[in-house]
C-alpha cells in the first residue's frame, strides 16, 4: 500500500514539473490593448501582484525613467519592458551632442542631418557662420511623431527660436527620395536590450515608409509637401507606393537598386548610435541583474543617392496599424519582440542583432 501511495506521489510531481508554468505580465496601462493581445495569444496573462510577474510593461513611456525606479522586483529572472537612460536616446539635442561628441562633427553628420544646439553657444557661432539664406532649415522641439517642427530660412526666426521652447535647427535636405511625386521617410523598429551593465541593440528587417501629405512642388517651405506625416498620410497613397520595407525592397529591384547595400548603411548608423549612447545606458543599479528591453521607432530619411541618415529616435512609437498589411507587419514585430527576450519561443524571428562595441 505505502509503495502504491509512493509512487502515486512520486507520478504526481513529476506531471507538475512537466506543466509549463503559466507567465505572466504587469502593467497599469489598460490602453496597451495592442501588446495585451500578443501576450494573451502566447497564453501571458495579466498579474495581480505587484512583485509577482514575469514581464513588467510601463504605464507609459513619457515618465518611464521615473517609473523604473519604483519597480517592485521579486527575482532575477524578471523583465522589464524599459530601459534607464532612454531619455537621452529620444531627445534631439542630446542625440546630436552625442554623436558629434563621440565621433566628431564631420563623422556626425553622415549618421544625422547637420544640427545645432540653439542654447549652445559655440553651435550657434558656427550656425551663424555657415548660415545660407538660399538654404533651408527645420527647428525642432522635445516632442515626438512629427509635433513641434517649423520649416524656415529666416535667421532672426532661428535666433529667436529657443524662446519659443524649440532645442535644435537643423539642415534640412533638399535631394530627399521622392516616390510617385511624395518625398518619404522611413519607420525602422529597432531593440535595445541590457543586462549586467551589458547593451546590445536589434535592427527588424520590415518597417514601413512614410510618406508627405501633399506632393513635392517648388514652395521649399510648405510643411505638407516637405515634412511627413505619419498620423495624417492619405491611405490611398500606398494603392501606389511601398507601405513595408518589404515592398520598398521590390520597388527597388524593379529600379535596379541594390536594397540590402541601402539596409546594411541603415543598420550602421543605428549600430553607430547605440555604441555613442550605451554609456548612458542601463545605469540603474536596482534593475542591473535583470533583463530590461525597450522598443523605439527609428526615423530615416535617404536621398537620391540612397545615403541615408537618422532623424530621431522615438521611445513608446505608435504600434496602432493603419491598414492590414500594417497590422501585420506590428504584429510580427510585437511577437519577434518576445522572442528575444525568450519570453515565447517563435521562429524566422525579424530582428537582427546589431554590432555593438565600446567607443
Amino acid at each position: 500500500m505505502y509503495i502504491v501511495l509512493l509512487i502515486i506521489c512520486i507520478l504526481v510531481i513529476y506531471l507538475k514539473s512537466r506543466t509549463p508554468v503559466k507567465k505572466t505580465y504587469k502593467t497599469c496601462e489598460s490602453k496597451r490593448q495592442n501588446m495585451k493581445n500578443i501576450l494573451e495569444k502566447h497564453n501571458i496573462s495579466k498579474s495581480k501582484n505587484a512583485s509577482k510577474w514575469d514581464l513588467y510593461i510601463p504605464c507609459g513611456y513619457n515618465k518611464v525613467e521615473s517609473e523604473l525606479k519604483t519597480i517592485k522586483v521579486d527575482n532575477d529572472n524578471q523583465i522589464v519592458f524599459g530601459i534607464s537612460g532612454c531619455d537621452k536616446v529620444v531627445s534631439k539635442n542630446n542625440l546630436w551632442t552625442i554623436l558629434s561628441n563621440t565621433y566628431g562633427r564631420q563623422k556626425a553628420c553622415t549618421l544625422m542631418p547637420e544640427t545645432y544646439v540653439l542654447n549652445n553657444i559655440h553651435d550657434m557661432q558656427k550656425f551663424n557662420k555657415d548660415y545660407d539664406k538660399n538654404k533651408v532649415y527645420v527647428l525642432k522641439k522635445p516632442l515626438q511623431r512629427k509635433k513641434g517642427i517649423h520649416i524656415t530660412n529666416d535667421l532672426s526666426v532661428i535666433s529667436n527660436a529657443k524662446n519659443d521652447g524649440y532645442k535644435i535647427v537643423q539642415n534640412f535636405l533638399n535631394n530627399m527620395y521622392i516616390i510617385n511625386g511624395r518625398k518619404m521617410n522611413i519607420r525602422i523598429y529597432v531593440v535595445i536590450k541590457c543586462l549586467n551593465g551589458n547593451v546590445t541593440g536589434y535592427i527588424h528587417k520590415e518597417g514601413k515608409c512614410i510618406y508627405t501629405i501633399q506632393k513635392s512642388n517648388n514652395n521649399k517651405l510648405n510643411f505638407d509637401s516637405n515634412i511627413t506625416g505619419n498620423n495624417k498620410t492619405n491611405l490611398e497613397i500606398y494603392q501606389n507606393n511601398p507601405l513595408t520595407l518589404e515592398e520598398l525592397r521590390q520597388y527597388f529591384h524593379q529600379k535596379n537598386y541594390n536594397y540590402d547595400e541601402f539596409f546594411n548603411k541603415i543598420k550602421h548608423i543605428i549600430s553607430l548610435t547605440i555604441s555613442a549612447c550605451a554609456p548612458y545606458l542601463c545605469k540603474l543599479k536596482r534593475l542591473s541583474k535583470n533583463t530590461t528591453f525597450q522598443l523605439f521607432g527609428a526615423d530615416i530619411i535617404f536621398d537620391k543617392n540612397l545615403n541615408p541618415y537618422l532623424l530621431e529616435f522615438n521611445k513608446g512609437p505608435d504600434m496602432k496599424p493603419i491598414t492590414l498589411k500594417d497590422k501585420l507587419t506590428k504584429e510580427k514585430v510585437k511577437e519577434d519582440l518576445l522572442g528575444i527576450i525568450n519570453l515565447i519561443n517563435n521562429n524566422n524571428n525579424g530582428f537582427m542583432k546589431l554590432n555593438i562595441h565600446n567607443v
